[in-house]
């Protein structure tokens, strides 16, 4: 995998160790689809990067962070890949009190491999992760730079048969995976999880609400085992790989659902997966 790095507006890996990012994780990211040179859902990415920056305070110079992500999608070695922002707060005093003013975009570019034929056809298996999220709604929704509790989950298994794990909160219902968004068909219903208390509001999960053409109510709610072991079809997103298809998760399995092929047919006009037959 070949892997570009720029610091604002400069080539270069190496930042001050006074950033707060580093320093704190006082920051965010995320991280783009992108073909032929283009980002995919990029206006979705860019309003969850500005609302995140909000709740933080920062206070960002949009037109430069939009020029600096221009000239890296023209100079780039590659026309398809990944492209991940992280945005610091920048460098500042010792201490939690955010004396810094400008902050600093850090961007990285990999050229890797595109989503595994059978994980978008054939569906995957998830594993039930212990670590619990935490509640904080003043951080919830938001991609910000503290990911340890997806690192600690991560770690918990090494069996390839599992190709993502899925996280519950502290009182036992179910939120997101460690990379990915949950969807679930029950009762006629698409439903996701509400996470106004914890999880990350992710750009797939925000097309499939907002901007998909599946004629199904769509319910944002509580979700726990009863749900999701009656549950007529599983699926996860995020906005690289598009839709995987859960096929087995704990004593639920099921065969890859009409709902969950409806969308993925919708996302190959997005240019994600393959034609599915």
């Amino acid at each position: 995998m070949a892997i570009q790095t720029w610091v604002n507006h400069l080539p270069g890996n190496q930042i001050p160790l006074s950033d707060r990012g580093l320093a704190y994780g006082d920051g965010l990211f995320e991280t783009m689809r992108v073909q032929n040179r283009q980002v995919t859902l990029k206006k979705l990415h860019w309003n969850r990067l500005q609302q995140s920056c909000k709740r933080l305070s920062f206070q960002v110079n949009w037109q430069d962070l939009e020029d600096q992500f221009q000239n890296i999608l023209k100079t780039s070695e590659h026309s398809q890949g990944t492209l991940k922002l992280i945005l610091t707060r920048g460098s500042g005093e010792r201490g939690y009190f955010p004396s810094s003013t400008e902050n600093r975009a850090l961007w990285q570019w990999f050229s890797e491999s595109q989503t595994p034929s059978l994980a978008i056809t054939q569906g995957i298996e998830l594993f039930p992760c212990k670590t619990r999220l935490a509640h904080q709604p003043r951080l919830a929704g938001i991609k910000h730079l503290n990911r340890l509790e997806q690192v600690l989950a991560r770690q918990e298994w090494t069996d390839a048969r599992y190709a993502e794990g899925l996280m519950q909160d502290m009182i036992g219902q179910y939120i997101e995976g460690t990379m990915s968004n949950l969807f679930i068909v029950h009762q006629q219903q698409l439903m996701t999880p509400d996470l106004s208390q914890c999880g990350v509001s992710g750009i797939m999960r925000e097309w499939i609400l907002h901007h998909s053409k599946l004629n199904l109510p769509i319910v944002v709610s509580t979700l726990t085992d009863k749900e999701l072991l009656n549950a007529s079809e599983i699926f996860i997103c995020n906005s690289l790989h598009g839709i995987w298809p859960v096929t087995r998760f704990l004593n639920w399995t099921k065969p890859v659902g009409p709902c969950t092929i409806f969308l993925q047919q919708q996302l190959i006009e997005l240019g994600y997966g393959i034609p599915l037959i």
